[in-house]
């Protein structure tokens, strides 16, 4: 059978309710659509996604992917368009007793026309529970290595920065919804395109609503990031809405000041491959607190990371230790657990530190990563405030004026 054709009972859709049927498909366009394999999807192609996922059998587009899906019926540019989307192929056929991996072996992806997601470890699917994370083992015994290799791959996984994958600035976004609907889905904002974060291109983030699709994509990678750390399903369903919404306002600029920081810019990375310039001749308002806030990155906090050398290894670790750093308005219960989490990652750091570094310069390096995160918390208090107003006056011309971004800063006024 045509792998373009057919239907089939054997789905793997989202246990929030999906039930708006209003929904269009992210692959073809059609209605209706759901949740299917971390993306939405109507069932042709959610049918064929798994079918092709699941098999050893490798498509190539006749015409060098230069088809126009979904009006030339290519398989390959349709399988590569169901990978830009957000569709992900370790996930198809994955619950227990799927036939159709039972009769054809273990899963073999097949090639899309340019690359698309990389292979998940047995270790990796463990954490990156992007699809149903309810069906996911949430083990945590694992070594320093397993657990620094995990979170370098779920690094990769969320931000999709494959330099084989050019930047994408014109794709659909919508902020006007709430924060529960991105934890129930991360793709309803927009698809899974490149996050650029290292990248430095001539786009203004200011222009072309910019602002907002760059606040997009944010926000679906810190979604994906938090809905792939085991620690956050242990907690209470209203608790972990409201701690995954207050992270989001940290979480957001450690991304961009890193990779701002490993990239040498002089600027602020913003994500998608656009950047801000203390020079930029951009109006009052926004631009006028990126300046400021880029300033004191390159004058304070930037000097720091240098002088310490903070590589990959310890940013990923850093990260999560500084994600569960509060227990404000949590349970009990979810505060042990947050407390929990915090000291593992933190251990974690001390012991790579260790390992690396003679125990002055580790002890020295923990002293300079505290003092960037104090800063960070108190940046991050500083923005909120800033773009509550921001939001509250109409967005500040960047097309910041939607429910979400009310959601994301006003969470931590």
């Amino acid at each position: 059978m045509d792998p373009c054709e057919g239907t089939s009972t054997d789905d793997f859709s989202s246990p929030f309710d999906d039930s708006d049927l209003s929904l269009t498909c992210l692959v073809c366009g059609h209605k209706p659509a759901r949740n299917y394999y971390g993306s939405i999807a109507c069932n042709r192609c959610k049918t064929f996604f798994l079918r092709v996922a699941t098999r050893k059998k490798r498509y190539n587009c006749e015409y060098n992917s230069n088809c126009k899906y979904p009006k030339d019926r290519c398989p390959a540019c349709r399988y590569h368009k169901c990978l830009t989307v957000g569709l992900i192929p370790e996930m198809a056929g994955r619950r227990e007793g799927c036939q159709r991996r039972a009769r054809e072996g273990t899963m073999s992806i097949i090639e899309p026309p340019s690359p698309g997601l990389p292979s998940l470890t047995e270790e990796a699917t463990r954490m990156v529970a992007v699809v149903c994370p309810s069906t996911f083992k949430t083990e945590i015994n694992l070594s320093i290595e397993e657990t620094i290799q995990i979170l370098h791959r779920l690094e990769e996984i969320c931000a999709r920065d494959d330099p084989a994958i050019s930047l994408q600035h014109d794709f659909d976004f919508n902020l006007n919804l709430s924060f529960a609907d991105v934890l129930k889905n991360p793709t309803f904002i927009c698809p899974r395109v490149p996050a650029g974060f290292s990248a430095a291109s001539d786009f203004n983030p200011f222009g072309n609503r910019m602002g907002a699709r760059c606040f997009a994509r944010m926000v679906v990678y810190c979604a994906d990031w938090l809905r792939a750390t085991p620690e956050i399903w242990e907690m209470k369903e209203i608790d972990r809405l409201r701690f995954c919404l207050h992270t989001c306002g940290v979480l957001i600029p450690i991304q961009l000041y890193y990779y701002t920081y490993k990239e040498g810019y002089d600027g602020m990375l913003q994500g998608l491959g656009t950047h801000f310039s203390c020079e930029s001749t951009l109006g009052a308002g926004i631009p006028d607190f990126l300046r400021y806030t880029t300033h004191q990155f390159h004058n304070d906090i930037s000097p720091m990371l240098k002088k310490v050398k903070f590589s990959d290894d310890e940013f990923v670790v850093w990260k999560n230790m500084i994600i569960f750093n509060s227990t404000l308005g949590l349970s009990d219960e979810s505060a042990t657990i947050v407390r929990k989490a915090r000291n593992r990652y933190q251990g974690i750091l001390v012991q790579l530190l260790r390992k690396t570094c003679t125990e002055a310069e580790a002890i020295a390096k923990m002293d300079v990563l505290m003092r960037v995160h104090r800063w960070l918390e108190n940046n991050a208090t500083q923005a909120a405030v800033f773009f509550a107003k921001i939001f509250a006056m109409g967005g500040g011309g960047a097309g910041l004026e939607a429910p979400l971004v009310g959601d994301v800063f006003l969470a931590r006024v």
